[in-house]
């Protein structure tokens, strides 16, 4: 992950971690492998930015699965809005990471919920 992150700074995209890859670094549940990045690319450049990131990162383009997944947000200020670092990573906001997590299958809710303990625990709140 630091790879990717050093990639995308260095390119000056941002992004933001979310789903596990967020959740592991605010307060880990769930035990998922997967890294899952929005990235601040226009829907017209994402196939030269894949393109380009598979090189540079060493990435294999594969049929099904996979373990680095970039998305495209589709309300860029949203997703970006209230990104706080952690360890040095650009992370979504509690809200946001909560909402994704909630209908992300099969254990989303199971972070979420998880999450939604651990920040009442901890008096903080999701905006």
């Amino acid at each position: 992950m630091r790879y990717c992150r050093d990639y995308l700074e260095q390119k000056k995209t941002a992004y933001a971690l979310t789903l596990y890859s967020a959740s592991r670094l605010v307060s880990p549940y769930v035990k998922d492998g997967r890294e899952f990045i929005y990235v601040d690319v226009a829907h017209r450049e994402i196939a030269a930015f894949l393109k380009e990131a598979q090189i540079q990162l060493n990435l294999y383009k594969l049929v099904h699965g996979g373990n680095i997944c970039f998305a495209i947000p589709f309300y860029r200020s949203s997703v970006f809005k209230d990104a706080r670092k952690i360890k040095g990573y650009s992370v979504v906001s509690n809200l946001q990471l909560y909402l994704d997590l909630m209908t992300f299958p099969p254990t989303g809710e199971e972070e979420a919920d998880h999450l939604l303990s651990d920040f009442k625990k901890k008096g903080q709140s999701f905006v």
